[in-house]
């Protein structure tokens, strides 16, 4: 598969992967994992995301990898999130949060404690994902070095970039859209 059909960019700067199906079908179980989900392959790419971890995702997959990041910035990571995603909005974030959540932790979620809660999850997710043997990490940082990023997309892909015009434009937008990101790094 061409690796340019693969991804999209926000005007945020954001990238994202077209395809939804891998992400919702992993979402839903993740959060009912009393119904197994049964993959379609022919609809998965090569490449997928997930913010959550299966079990099942060492049988699918040759490599899995997660996005490392020191405990020191993710608070930063987080209201940057908030920024981009939800335009600073709580109540938005606590929207989209609110329904994935255990029905315990969902009644005393609010406005006041969403970024906390979401702290929380993100540090336990992070930590479970360093532990695991399965997974492989893929430094943030590494993001804003141009040369350590190509090597990252190209190990992921298992091809060189076939479209290294898209690829820098995508990646200086993205550069151009993550100061703050950036200095999270450097400032801390």
């Amino acid at each position: 598969m061409d690796s340019c059909l693969l991804f999209e960019q926000q005007t945020s700067g954001r990238v994202t992967i077209k395809n939804t199906y891998f992400k919702t079908i992993t979402q839903q179980f993740y959060y009912n994992p009393l119904i197994l989900p049964e993959f379609d392959y022919s609809k998965i790419f090569p490449v997928e995301n997930s913010h959550y971890w299966l079990d099942c995702y060492a049988h699918m997959a040759d490599r899995c990898v997660f996005i490392n990041y020191p405990s020191r910035v993710q608070q930063g990571i987080l209201e940057i999130y908030l920024e981009k995603v939800f335009d600073n909005n709580i109540q938005k974030m606590l929207n989209l949060n609110l329904p994935n959540q255990h029905p315990y932790v969902a009644s005393k979620m609010n406005v006041d404690n969403v970024q906390k809660i979401i702290n929380i999850h993100w540090r336990k997710n992070v930590a479970a994902w360093q532990s695991n043997k399965n997974l492989t990490a893929i430094e943030l940082e590494d993001f804003f070095d141009r040369s350590r990023l190509i090597d990252i997309v190209e190990t992921l892909i298992g091809q060189p970039i076939s479209c290294m015009d898209k690829f820098n434009s995508i990646y200086h937008n993205w550069l151009a859209n993550n100061s703050k990101l950036r200095s999270l790094f450097t400032t801390a």
